[in-house]
């Protein structure tokens, strides 16, 4: 299996898992995932008694065999679980922050 095959099948059940753990809190998940333009993302939305939320959980993309994280409210980290997938932390780059600031972490530039 190629490299782009893997991390596209561990963004899917990383989103996979994250539902899952969340399912009995009556909440509505979207994981949209564009394997041809290499992009995903995964939204939840639902109510808080009588407040609708919508939220962007992580976004993520494929680019130069690297996973670039644009967002990530998750709890746990999109990186750490990329990592713990087996995703080496220099195919991973931080993309929510500046190019200068990627530079003094443990992650790709880009």
């Amino acid at each position: 299996m190629d490299k782009i095959t893997q991390m596209e099948q561990i963004i899917a059940k990383i989103a996979e898992q994250y539902m899952a753990s969340r399912k009995d809190k009556g909440i509505t998940f979207h994981f949209i995932q564009d394997n041809s333009k290499k992009l995903y993302a995964l939204f939840e939305m639902g109510f808080e008694g009588r407040i609708f939320f919508h939220a962007c959980i992580f976004h993520v993309a494929l680019q130069n065999e690297k996973v670039w994280i644009y967002q990530d409210t998750s709890a746990e980290g999109m990186a750490e679980l990329l990592l713990q997938n087996g995703i080496n932390e220099k195919e991973i780059v931080l993309g929510y922050f500046s190019p200068t600031y990627r530079e003094v972490t443990d992650f790709a530039v880009a």
